[in-house]
């Protein structure tokens, strides 16, 4: 028994079927030409390394706070350190992180803040109140290291936290 109401699909030609092809190759790279990263106007990096040198974790976050931070935005480095640093090795770390930026394609100065002090989570926040952050980026290798409580920072923070692996 054949319903009235059900006609069946003409079967589509080849051209209907390149043009179809081709229609989804344009949507396809209509989306990849959309930016990936959202960019903010103030964006906080905050290092918690004692290495002067930067690990690879810092790293990782500074490579993620430059392309999260828009053309004319800015960006502020805090280094919070448990104990006071000596001034030639936060010297090498100033350097070594100004290298690091420039390499991630950041060409604008940043500004730098320094705090030391025995709750990171409180410095950061008031860091990034002080600095009107619309994002902070931070290491998971301070996390691991049980340098930060993130769940402290989370309660404290006003603008969102991006932990980077």
């Amino acid at each position: 028994m054949v319903c009235a109401a059900f006609t069946p699909a003409a079967p589509r030609t080849t051209q209907q079927r390149v043009q179809n092809r081709a229609r989804r190759r344009c949507a396809c790279a209509a989306q990849s030409a959309a930016p990936s990263t959202a960019h903010y106007d103030r964006v906080l990096l905050a290092v918690v390394d004692s290495n002067p040198y930067l690990s690879a974790d810092t790293r990782a976050a500074v490579a993620v706070a430059c392309k999260h931070v828009s053309p004319t935005g800015a960006l502020t480095v805090l280094f919070a350190d448990a104990k006071p640093v000596e001034s030639s090795s936060q010297s090498v770390r100033l350097d070594t992180l100004r290298f690091h930026l420039n390499e991630n394609g950041f060409s604008g100065e940043p500004s730098f803040l320094s705090e030391a002090g025995q709750n990171m989570a409180a410095a950061i926040s008031d860091a990034a109140d002080s600095s009107d952050s619309a994002l902070v980026v931070l290491s998971c290798g301070a996390v691991h290291a049980k340098a930060v409580e993130v769940h402290l920072l989370c309660e404290f923070l006003s603008a969102p936290l991006l932990l980077v692996p």
